[in-house]
């Protein structure tokens, strides 16, 4: 039903819209280096995939959530089928984002030996220096 008075949301509501716009932010943040260099063409596939899979996630969670009845009067099966795809959302999720951690943490292990040598930043600041 359409919203008449903005102030008619409830927090319910608010939540969940934050947590989907929070979710598809941090997706589309990693789907944006889609193109960039890798270490190895399998570590740049498990990235897209794992990045493609949020935002599938991040698209089908809105639908489960809206499908879903909590009300006694609420189907058994289809209650027990949406707890189990919420379930499996929230595992696939928690997946992909677990690979794309460790593929950052591998992305700095496998950079250059003097790569992290001490800079000295005043040559770029020269207002400092």
């Amino acid at each position: 039903q359409p919203l008449s008075d903005p102030n008619d949301v409830d927090g319910d509501t608010v939540s969940i819209l934050t947590g989907i716009l929070s979710a598809a932010a941090y997706a589309s943040i990693h789907i944006f280096i889609w193109n960039l260099p890798f270490a190895s063409s399998q570590e740049q596939t498990l990235w897209r995939t794992s990045s493609l899979l949020l935002f599938t996630m991040v698209a089908i969670t809105p639908l489960a959530v809206s499908n879903f009845d909590s009300s006694s009067q609420g189907r058994q099966l289809q209650r027990v089928t949406l707890i189990i795809l919420i379930f499996a959302i929230v595992c696939v999720s928690c997946l992909a984002r677990g690979l794309i951690a460790v593929l950052s943490i591998y992305a700095f292990w496998s950079q250059p030996e003097g790569i992290y040598r001490e800079l000295d930043w005043s040559q770029f600041l020269p207002f400092f220096g």
